[in-house]
């Protein structure tokens, strides 16, 4: 049997959770709308709402999100609580015993767009904090006490936005990070120490504009990195490649961001022999020189660039998945891929290697006629195709092109016509008249 308990109210309607009958259970009357399973989720509170007192809690998690709540005194949360995320809200302290009931079970922290300036004291009393997310909050104050305490069991560290405006020295008390992110912080400079605490375990690293004109030495001193993003930076030489390609974890690397970063060309990625994600969109790139990337790629993108050819290195990637090279100066299509362009012709067998594509995207080119080469894609590839100008449609339609449509016709999305005002899909469909 199972009995429905109340746990919010705010005059116009009930928030209910199902609950099985054999336990008491210690909720937060919540005031506006609240959702909960394992979790309750509160929004719009104006402050943290009186626990139904006397019960044990199986909620282990725990949302308090947009409001104006300023402040979570002691005793005022559920015990036992594994998750705490505080989003958007206007809070100012965190009262020193507010967790005192979950020391030994909180393991994620989460706090964004806060109005803190000190970080909590709080977090000190927990024994067993992995997960620790700050954003967009302007914090002044580092209790130096609380990192160290928190940094022998801190897993993945998220700093976004927090005012750092120099490297940290209390970064060496987090001897276990396998995850670090200080994106968008004003460091400037890294000093050539700064990850020697957690060399061998850090595995994902953003350091996302930070202010950055060189890839820091310090990176030199990794060895397990196979995330590593750092775009919205502003390198401007190859050099920013070498230095990467050359580190420690150069054969570990799997995902590389260096987008948005002022780079006007690119060296060789072709010994970062398990990448598989490379970003270089938003920069100043004119040319990718054959030989340069490594064929092991899945995902590529290099949109909003100066490029007037498609890479050549792009036709022997046969697991890539994904490429976006829209926005560039492409005027011909070489085998592969686009959007944005003023493309007006495609190979026969300009997608002829492409056998792992899922998404292919070609809007607004100038093309003609209905490229032959669709034919030879994968059927698992979904296409969206626009032109503006109409077609023209010969009569009869290559039979291949029929064969290939008719097999594909709902993974694709096409918007164009035929110069004589047939519909684009019933010619590809076979449905064509010779005059």
């Amino acid at each position: 049997m199972a009995t429905l308990v109340q746990v919010g109210l705010n005059y116009e309607r009930w928030c209910y959770c199902l609950l099985s009958s054999h336990s008491l259970y210690f909720l937060l009357l919540c005031v506006f709308e609240c959702s909960c399973d394992s979790s309750i989720a509160c929004y719009d509170l104006q402050q943290i709402p009186p626990l139904n007192a006397g019960s044990v809690s199986e909620f282990t998690e725990l949302i308090f999100r947009d409001g104006n709540i300023t402040s979570i005194p002691n005793n005022s949360l559920p015990p036992g609580l594994t998750s705490i995320e505080l989003n958007h809200l206007a809070l100012v302290k965190i009262a020193e015993d507010a967790f005192d009931s979950s020391a030994e079970t909180l393991g994620t922290v989460i706090i964004k767009e806060t109005q803190f300036t000190s970080l909590p004291t709080a977090l000190k009393k927990l024994t067993k904090l992995t997960v620790l997310f700050i954003h967009d909050t302007p914090i002044q104050v580092w209790d130096t006490a609380t990192l160290k305490q928190i940094g022998a069991t801190v897993e993945n560290l998220q700093l976004k936005n927090v005012t750092l405006s120099a490297w940290p020295s209390w970064i060496s008390d987090f001897v276990s990070l396998q995850s670090l992110d200080l994106s968008w912080n004003p460091l400037k400079d890294i000093p050539v120490d700064a990850f020697s605490s957690f060399k061998d375990s850090v595995r994902y690293l953003y350091l996302r504009g930070v202010g950055l004109t060189d890839v820091p030495q310090a990176l030199s001193t990794l060895s397990s990195l196979t995330y590593l993003d750092l775009g919205n930076n502003n390198f401007t030489g190859v050099s920013v490649f070498k230095q990467i390609t050359e580190s420690p974890f150069a054969e570990k690397l799997s995902a590389l961001y260096l987008d948005s970063s002022g780079l006007t060309g690119v060296a060789t990625f072709t010994n970062l022999t398990n990448i598989r994600v490379i970003s270089l969109s938003n920069n100043r790139i004119s040319d990718v020189p054959a030989g340069s990337l490594s064929t092991s790629l899945t995902s590529l993108d290099l949109s909003k660039n100066i490029l007037v050819s498609v890479p050549k290195d792009v036709a022997i990637m046969t697991s890539l998945s994904y490429l976006d090279l829209s926005n560039n100066q492409l005027t011909n299509m070489q085998p592969k891929s686009l959007n944005g362009n003023p493309i007006s012709v495609i190979s026969a067998d300009a997608f002829s290697n492409l056998t792992r594509l899922r998404h292919l995207e070609i809007k607004n080119s100038q093309l003609t006629e209905f490229p032959l080469a669709f034919s030879q894609l994968p059927r698992q590839t979904y296409i969206y195709f626009s032109a503006p100008n109409a077609f023209s449609c010969p009569c009869p339609a290559p039979q291949q092109l029929v064969q290939w449509f008719m097999s594909v016709r709902n993974r694709w999305r096409v918007e164009g016509m035929c110069t004589d005002g047939r519909d684009i899909e019933l010619y590809l469909s076979g449905q064509c008249e010779q005059t």
